[in-house]
C-alpha cells in the first residue's frame, strides 16, 4: 500500500509526463506503475483551502492541488481496479487546458462509470432586490459628484434675418 505522499507524487509525475508531448516512453512507464497500483488500492483526491487532500490526509507544497484547482474539480475518487481507459481518460483531461466541457461531463460523455469526479460549483451572488435604476447622463453623474457639468458644445451661427421692406413716400 502507498502512503498518500507516493501516491500523490506517482500521480503528479504521471500527470506531468502526459503534459509533455515528447515524453511518450516515460509516460508509459509511469502509467503503468500508476495503473498497477491504482489495481490494488482506490483513492479519493480532493483540494481544501488550496491544499492536496489524498486519502483523507493533508498534503503540503502540491503542485497537484494547483492543476485540479485549474479544472475546478473538487474531488475525484477512483476506486480499486478502475478500467485503465478510465484513468487514461482522466489523465489526459486533466492534462489539458480546461476547455467547454469539464472534466465530470467528459468522462461520463467517453463512457466512464468507475471514476467519480466532483467539480466546485459557482457561487453566484443574487444581486438584492431593489428600484431599477434610470439610466445616468455623463453631466448628471458628473453634477452629483460635484463637478461642473462639461460645457455645452457652442451654438450654430443664426442665419441673419431679412431687413424689413422699405416704405416708399411720394
Amino acid at each position: 500500500m502507498a502512503s498518500p505522499q507516493d501516491f500523490a507524487a506517482l500521480f503528479a509525475r504521471t500527470l506531468d509526463l502526459f503534459r509533455d508531448p515528447g515524453a511518450k516512453e516515460v509516460q508509459k512507464a509511469q502509467f503503468r506503475m500508476l495503473a498497477g497500483l491504482l489495481k490494488l488500492q482506490g483513492v479519493t483526491l480532493g483540494v481544501q483551502d488550496g491544499r492536496l487532500m489524498v486519502n483523507g490526509t493533508m498534503l503540503d507544497g502540491n503542485t497537484l492541488a494547483q492543476r485540479l484547482e485549474f479544472h475546478s474539480v473538487k474531488e475525484i475518487a477512483i476506486p480499486a481496479d478502475s478500467p485503465v481507459a478510465e484513468v487514461f481518460e482522466l489523465l489526459r483531461a486533466l492534462a489539458e487546458q480546461p476547455g467547454d466541457e469539464d472534466i465530470a461531463s467528459r468522462l461520463k460523455a467517453n463512457g466512464a462509470k468507475r471514476i467519480a469526479v466532483t467539480m466546485h460549483t459557482p457561487v453566484l451572488e443574487a444581486e438584492p432586490p431593489g428600484i431599477p435604476a434610470a439610466p445616468v447622463r455623463a453631466d448628471t453623474l458628473l453634477t452629483l459628484q460635484g463637478a461642473p457639468p462639461p460645457p455645452r458644445p457652442p451654438r450654430p451661427p443664426r442665419p441673419p434675418r431679412p431687413a424689413p421692406p422699405r416704405l416708399r413716400h411720394p
